[in-house]
């Protein structure tokens, strides 16, 4: 019989992962913006859709671009809250390296 199993072997010693502060602090500064600026737009989106239903014409031009600008919020948020998670567990890709300038075709 074999050894085969996640724990038969010697043991292999795992290193703690190092979390960078300044870019957590940066991520949540990030989701906290967006996350207020969202709930600004869709609090503005919904005064602008009664002032609409009112009858005022330009209230649906505004209407509109609070809900893009809402939906633009909202998709960061989620975004920087990905990366914000990444980051806590680890998963922080490591700076890309310096390759030779100007790409593939200088390469040769």
């Amino acid at each position: 019989m074999s050894d085969v199993g996640k724990h038969s072997g010697e043991p292999v010693e795992e290193t703690p992962v190092v979390v960078p502060r300044n870019r957590l602090l940066g991520l949540a500064a990030g989701v906290t913006g967006t996350l207020i600026a969202w709930g600004f737009l869709v609090w503005q989106a919904i005064e602008f859709g009664g002032k609409a239903r009112d009858g005022q014409g330009l209230a649906w031009f505004f209407l509109f671009v609070a809900t893009l600008g809402a939906t633009a919020c909202l998709f960061a948020t989620l975004i920087l809250t990905t990366k914000l998670i990444a980051t806590l567990r680890g998963d922080v890709p490591p700076p890309k390296s310096a390759g030779p300038p100007g790409g593939r075709r200088a390469a040769r």
